[in-house]
């Protein structure tokens, strides 16, 4: 539920964390949107796209750790990402190199 603060700060609050992982109830506080129409219009994609953030935020987590060469804390060592129901993909936080000689 950190990936969801982060995205949208104070304009949004979890009301209810999901039970079973399948339900998020959000509550959006209209009065704190851009007033400018593009970038509040911009923010309502954003918030459109509230499966995304929730979902990709584990492969943010390792991808991050990854980078700064680090161990992702209480990470477990098979990461399963839901795309589609009945589709998962399997992440492993490891890096694998290939080298070719000649």
């Amino acid at each position: 539920m950190d990936a969801i603060k982060a995205a949208y700060g104070a304009t949004v609050q979890i009301k209810d964390l999901p039970r079973d992982g399948l339900n998020l109830t959000l509550k959006i506080n209209l009065s704190k949107l851009p007033a400018n129409h593009d970038q509040r219009q911009s923010f309502l994609v954003k918030i459109a796209s509230v499966r995304e953030v929730v979902l990709g935020a584990p492969l943010r987590v390792i991808l991050k750790h990854l980078a700064s060469r680090t161990v992702a804390p209480d990470i477990d060592p098979l990461v399963a990402l839901v795309h589609r129901p009945r589709e998962l993909f399997f992440l492993v936080p490891k890096v694998t190199a290939y080298y070719k000689h000649g």
